[in-house]
């Protein structure tokens, strides 16, 4: 009978303070690990990018260069991204320049997302890096040399 008198005279508000207080941490804690897997996925695909244009330019000539690239292309797989869909990209690898650029999305879920964005937001990372030829400066420094052996000694 004393715990019935104890518990009627209890109020509520501890409760429906409790339940906002959940819902809004979890809302939040979900946002977050929405915002990082995102960025975990940039990241990734950024690295992806750099190494395929570092591989086209570590090559002797633009073909090899080329099927290096081409072949560290084929090999990305979506199991290194925690939720990007739809990737595809290009690697171009001339005689000055390497080249690789990739764009996808990543779905988020909600209906706020959906009304600004379409519950995705866009990656995409792109880079380019010059193809250094020493052979022509290597040749130039040696016939300077030759001229100098010759002049001078």
């Amino acid at each position: 009978m004393h715990s019935e008198k104890y518990i009627k005279n209890l109020k509520g508000s501890l409760t429906v303070e409790a339940c906002f207080v959940v819902s809004l941490t979890v809302l939040v804690l979900t946002a977050l690990i929405y915002c990082s897997f995102y960025v975990h996925d940039r990241a990734v695909l950024q690295g992806l990018v750099c190494e395929i244009a570092a591989s086209g330019s570590n090559s002797l000539t633009a073909k090899d260069g080329q099927q290096a690239a081409e072949r560290l292309k084929s090999n990305i797989r979506s199991s290194r991204f925690l939720g990007s869909r739809s990737l595809k990209g290009k690697a171009q690898v001339g005689n000055e320049k390497a080249e690789a650029s990739f764009s996808g999305n990543f779905p988020v879920p909600g209906l706020a997302m959906k009304f600004f964005s379409g519950n995705r937001l866009a990656l995409s990372a792109s880079w380019s890096c010059e193809i250094q030829n020493p052979a022509a400066d290597i040749r130039k420094i040696r016939g300077l040399a030759d001229l100098a052996q010759d002049a001078f000694g």
